[in-house]
């Protein structure tokens, strides 16, 4: 018996694993405290903070995320950006970082369904 749900175990793996990943659309937004109090958001500041959310949402694979970051406003700034899942998938997406006296918070938008204008 043990070894009838070992055998299964494993073909439920390799069917789960196998199949094609489904095209989706990933919204939201993360908060975090703004320790500094500065209101300021250069692409210089914003750049770490949303690789550090995407990495933190997202199963980024190791040296393959490219990041493309403008100002917007001078507490705003946004980021286009594409990776590779650690289970292959390509996504790409932007991420606005806007910062207030206590908090920043960034709103990224992802799909895994191509890049077209990357």
């Amino acid at each position: 018996m043990r070894r009838a749900g070992a055998v299964m175990a494993v073909i439920m793996a390799f069917a789960f694993t196998a199949a094609p990943a489904e095209a989706k659309r990933f919204r939201g937004s993360r908060t975090i405290a703004n320790p500094s109090g500065q209101r300021a958001m250069p692409v210089s500041r914003a750049k770490p903070i949303a690789q550090r959310i995407v990495r933190l949402v997202f199963a980024v694979r190791s040296r393959t995320e490219i990041y493309a970051c403008s100002r917007h406003s001078f507490a705003e700034s946004g980021c286009d950006f594409q990776f590779t899942s650690r289970f292959g998938n390509v996504t790409c997406g932007n991420a606005v970082v806007r910062a207030s006296s206590a908090r920043v918070v960034m709103r990224y938008d992802a799909f895994n369904t191509g890049c077209g204008e990357f």
